[in-house]
């Protein structure tokens, strides 16, 4: 697969996985990564709405996350694309 460009437009930097760092992330589309207490991603995923997505993982802790990472982008395709591109760069477990 060819690379790609996609432009990042924020991103939130490795912080963890809590009520007070979901309200820094933005209500809008993107890329995020799941990260363990070692701080190896254990999930990558894209969302129309990142903070929406992000508190539904923190509400039911489907994975044991213990940080957080994310990519704010245009829109969904841009935000797949990004999903992809990290999935590649990362190896998530």
């Amino acid at each position: 697969m060819p690379k790609a460009n996609v432009r990042v437009i924020k991103r939130g930097n490795i912080k963890r996985f809590n009520l007070g760092n979901l309200d820094e992330v933005p209500a809008s589309p993107g890329a995020y990564r799941l990260l363990n207490n070692y701080k190896r991603d254990i999930y990558v995923g894209s969302a129309e709405n990142l903070r929406t997505r992000l508190h539904s993982y923190y509400n039911n802790r489907k994975y044991n996350a213990h940080y957080i990472a994310w990519g704010m982008t245009h829109d969904v395709d841009k935000a797949r694309l990004l999903e992809r591109m990290w999935i590649e760069k990362f190896h998530p477990v």
